[in-house]
């Protein structure tokens, strides 16, 4: 009995352990610089055309007293967006995303989403705290620009997620656009452990939600995008690429499928993850375009 006792006390170590390292993972994540996600669209060409984009700094102070840093680029229009990036970028991250917007006539908001870019690092909480930034953000814009703009909110990856989240907060908005979400942060771990070639990848999401619930007070559950649409009437448009391996497309497709507000749903044949926007660029445009066509936006 003693060395089943030690044995079990062991293997409860190495599965925290390995939990441990997996949150870390997720909430303190290394993440690129705004520098090299610049020089990488410039690279890649997917600057063309950002000089359009008049970019004014601004900061702003959470009721928690975070900072966040962003920038605003103004169109002569009632029209605007919101833009969210994803999990390790910046907002050069959506700078390429940000454009077709700007094209379609909307001023356009981007900023670095809690713990990445300028901002002070602290733990990413996988849309928890993002969901709620986004709402104060929301409300500085009908501030700064007034009660009856035509406001919209769009992410992409982690920010795809978040956007989605914050429809628990609030319905102050006119369309939410959201690419290659994730439906739950657990299925998300599941297939990440997967994909590492883990093997029972079940035992070991308990561990890794422990220490995401102690140390950076989330839950899978109250991470989970297909809970926060339930009741959702906010016009939505998901768009996935369809060789995204690192958030497979089941995840937007359940999301469509619960769903019961305005719907669309675009996949992009060959987008790797984060990518259908730079897979087809004219796609991706006229995807946004019919979308707000529709809505009168």
């Amino acid at each position: 009995m003693k060395y089943v006792f030690i044995f079990l006390a062991i293997l409860l170590l190495i599965l925290l352990a390995i939990g441990f390292i997996m949150y870390t993972q997720i909430s303190y994540p290394n993440h690129q610089k705004r520098d090299d996600q610049k020089k990488f669209n410039k690279e890649n060409g997917y600057d063309k055309g950002i000089e359009q984009l008049e970019r004014i700094p601004f900061e702003l102070e959470l009721r928690d007293g975070y900072t966040i840093h962003g920038d605003f680029s103004k169109n002569n229009s009632n029209k605007y967006v919101i833009l969210m990036h994803g999990h390790t970028s910046t907002r050069e991250g959506v700078i390429p995303i940000a454009l077709p917007f700007f094209e379609l006539g909307y001023n356009v908001l981007v900023f670095d989403v809690r713990a990445f870019g300028d901002n002070k690092y602290c733990d990413c909480t996988m849309g928890k705290k993002e969901s709620k930034d986004l709402v104060e953000i929301i409300d500085y814009v009908y501030k700064r620009f007034g009660k009856d703009i035509y406001l919209g909110i769009f992410g992409v990856s982690l920010g795809g997620a978040s956007v989605l989240l914050s429809l628990r907060y609030t319905q102050n908005i006119k369309f939410v656009v959201s690419d290659c979400p994730y439906a739950s942060t657990y299925k998300l771990g599941l297939d990440i452990l997967k994909n590492r070639k883990i093997p029972f990848p079940f035992i070991f999401m308990p561990f890794i939600e422990f220490w995401c619930i102690i140390l950076s007070h989330f839950s899978f559950r109250g991470t989970s995008c297909i809970n926060s649409i339930q009741n959702n009437k906010v016009p939505l448009l998901l768009i996935h690429g369809t060789s995204d391996t690192f958030i497979y497309p089941y995840h937007s497709q359940n999301i469509y499928e619960k769903a019961t507000c305005y719907k669309e749903i675009k996949l992009f044949d060959g987008a790797i993850h984060a990518r259908s926007i730079l897979k087809d660029r004219n796609k991706y445009k006229k995807t946004l375009k019919d979308f707000l066509d529709h809505l009168g936006g």
